[in-house]
């Protein structure tokens, strides 16, 4: 299978208007024969909204236009799709992320963890646990934006089934003052935790700042993969997952059977 990063422009605030414009991207990417059944895309961070931080902005997590349009999408097209919206619950302002499967259930949620500090960590909730989701025979961490800078929270490890993940995502809305730093940040990631790292950032401009993209799938060696598409302006990136290959090189270098066990207090 696919991942496939689509690195959008985020129009503020127009919820309508970033939805047609993904929708178009989603058809092009499978008229062009990128995106197949099966394959999972990617979206940037608050895809629908941009960045948000005005209540106007953000929707009940029940009957969201945003999430509604995801599973609508991987409907559709046979896909999976992963990004964050703003959403309200229960009176509590979450960036949370949803992994939508092929037949439009919610196949996980994660809400982000490390706020930026300032507007964000006033505004919104934090994450209090990692969350990943078994799909298509691969097992996906759920990550957001800020929570790359932080290894221990993402870090590889046996979960309840006895397996480590195979790939991270990170969706993002990385500014270009910073853009540097995340090229190092998503080799680290992959080669620390001997896994895929897929990283989705925007492109344009909001009220607070620019940003140029950069989105990079990463092999575990450190690696870049995959191929880049330009779908009317919109520059994609497919690449495609090797579970021979991540198999193989995790038995030969086991770095993390001799990783140390630890206990990550959570406040």
């Amino acid at each position: 299978m696919k991942v496939i990063l689509v690195e959008s422009d985020i129009v503020w605030g127009d919820t309508d208007v970033n939805l047609n414009k993904n929708a178009e991207t989603l058809s092009s990417l499978q008229a062009m024969g990128v995106m197949e059944r099966k394959d999972l895309v990617l979206l940037p961070e608050c895809f629908s909204t941009g960045y948000a931080m005005s209540p106007e902005l953000i929707e009940h997590e029940e009957g969201n236009r945003s999430l509604e349009w995801m599973k609508r999408m991987a409907v559709k097209y046979g896909i999976a799709i992963y990004s964050s919206l703003p959403v309200n619950c229960a009176g509590r302002h979450y960036n949370r992320g949803y992994f939508i499967f092929p037949d439009g259930s919610v196949g996980g949620v994660y809400d982000k963890r490390h706020l930026f500090m300032g507007d964000e960590a006033e505004f919104y909730t934090a994450g209090v646990s990692m969350s990943c989701v078994d799909y298509n025979g691969w097992k996906f961490a759920l990550n957001i934006c800020y929570d790359l800078r932080f290894p221990v929270w993402g870090r590889n490890r046996k979960f309840d089934d006895g397996r480590h993940y195979d790939v991270m995502l990170n969706v993002s809305n990385w500014p270009t003052s910073r853009l540097d730093v995340s090229g190092v940040l998503v080799k680290g990631r992959a080669m620390e935790n001997q896994a895929y790292l897929f990283f989705c950032n925007r492109t344009g401009a909001d009220p607070l700042t620019t940003y140029s993209g950069g989105s990079a799938a990463i092999d575990p060696k450190g690696r870049s993969i995959g191929e880049n598409f330009d779908v009317h302006g919109v520059n994609c990136i497919a690449a495609q997952l090797d579970r021979l290959w991540i198999d193989s090189f995790r038995e030969y270098f086991p770095v993390l059977e001799d990783a140390d066990s630890f206990t990550l207090n959570v406040k």
